[in-house]
């Protein structure tokens, strides 16, 4: 088991470097705090100064925690004690709480990062990312909590799963509901949409997974039919090693069903590979941990992440599932989100929310896992102050060079990084 660090910087520490820059206040100091599983913690003040006839600030660090000043929102950290080398550290870029003042659940951004949507009580919310909300779309009609939500392809269309058993397909043009899938015996988990959109999943705890035609709002087939809750899953290519599906096999309501697979996490702590095609499960993995909180699978390099309720990340091989390659935690708060990010040089990093307000990533896990590397911190997102994220997505900014993280807390608060 690895644990990894945290760096916990003083939650408002992006608001007193600007102070000094304008000179508005005089010299000060934030604090940060660095944690490890087995080690002592260490807590150090970082004192912020001008340089008198300079355009320029002096951080300097104490009790063996070295900063470097990067801008105004990112600094560079390092504490050797604990194993901390050259972490970036960021703050929001922007931030802002929804109207509703409620916690938010659930969010999802277009492809094209020009749209964002978040669920708050039984309401969804779509915006323009760059706007704040200064405009915005209120979508009603669920029953219950909205648990989860994700856009079509097309950034046109919007679907929705919530507690009070159902789906809801809702047209981004004019907020209309022209479908809703009902089937369910309780509450949905989380949902796919099968390459253009003509077919979608949906999972749910009463530990079915259901894949539905859009047009006519009907179940294809019910899948998993587990014992226990569904509590996440997500749609991917079938490995290489395995076969598709005979196409004249399938149901003629399926588009492009028959190479995918489903992998579902269970509350009983398996994780599940079901052949969409076939309709049969073809691998189990049982973590040994508590339940299943976020999957997410990288197709090129067929590694599987897994997360749990205990803080747990395992990294699997889907050529050989037998055991994890790869096991980190950082406390025993639950994880919340997970996303993986091909860079441009192909690094896989995988970005990490907890229950505990954290947000982080991870350096390269396929040169860790290829050449007995060292798993590292390498990215810490700051100021979230203990309240739980939710859920994080990434989006591509305007010009596609870039990535965006979104992630929203319990407070009810919006974050960009």
């Amino acid at each position: 088991m690895i644990y990894l660090p945290q760096i916990c910087p003083q939650p408002d520490w992006h608001g007193i470097i600007p102070e000094i820059s304008d000179h508005s206040t005089a010299d000060t100091s934030f604090w940060i705090s660095c944690y490890r599983k087995g080690y002592t913690s260490i807590h150090s003040n970082i004192n912020v100064e001008r340089v008198h006839g300079a355009q320029k600030l002096k951080i300097r660090g104490e009790n063996e925690v070295d900063v470097e000043y990067i801008n105004s929102r990112t600094l560079k950290a390092s504490c050797p004690k604990i194993g901390v080398k050259d972490a970036i550290i960021h703050a929001p870029r922007r931030e802002w709480k929804s109207p509703r003042s409620k916690p938010i659940l659930a969010i999802d951004a277009t492809s094209d990062g020009q749209l964002y949507a978040y669920s708050s009580e039984q309401h969804i919310v779509v915006a323009a990312l760059g706007d704040n909300e200064t405009r915005q779309m209120i979508m009603q009609g669920h029953l219950a909590d909205v648990t989860a939500v994700r856009f079509f392809p097309s950034n046109q269309v919007l679907l929705s799963g919530a507690s009070d058993f159902r789906a809801k397909i809702w047209s981004i043009q004019d907020g209309s509901n022209p479908v809703t899938l009902t089937g369910h015996t309780a509450g949905i988990t989380d949902l796919a949409i099968v390459s253009r959109g003509k077919n979608v999943l949906t999972s749910s705890r009463d530990g079915t997974i259901r894949l539905w035609h859009c047009g006519t709002g009907s179940t294809i087939s019910v899948l998993g039919n587990y014992n226990v809750p569904v509590t996440t899953m997500t749609l991917e290519s079938l490995p290489s090693n395995y076969k598709p599906a005979d196409q004249a096999q399938l149901d003629e309501r399926e588009f492009e069903t028959a190479d995918k697979m489903i992998l579902v996490g269970l509350n009983d702590g398996s994780v599940r590979g079901i052949h969409l095609g076939t309709k049969q499960e073809f691998f189990s993995i049982q973590s040994g941990y508590d339940k299943v909180s976020a999957l997410k699978y990288d197709t090129k390099s067929s590694i599987l992440l897994v997360a749990t309720m205990n803080g747990l990340v395992q990294a699997y091989e889907l050529v050989d599932p037998s055991k994890p390659r790869l096991q980190w935690q950082r406390s025993d708060h639950a994880v919340t989100a997970l996303v993986i990010h091909r860079t441009a040089d192909d690094a896989l990093l995988a970005y990490v929310s907890n229950a505990d307000g954290s947000i982080y990533c991870t350096n390269d896990l396929i040169s860790v896992m290829k050449d007995d590397g060292d798993l590292a911190l390498s990215t810490e997102y700051s100021g979230n102050e203990l309240e739980p994220i939710n859920s994080i997505v990434l989006a591509a900014t305007e010009s596609d060079d870039k990535t965006q993280i979104l992630c929203c807390n319990r407070e009810g608060y919006i974050k960009v990084y």
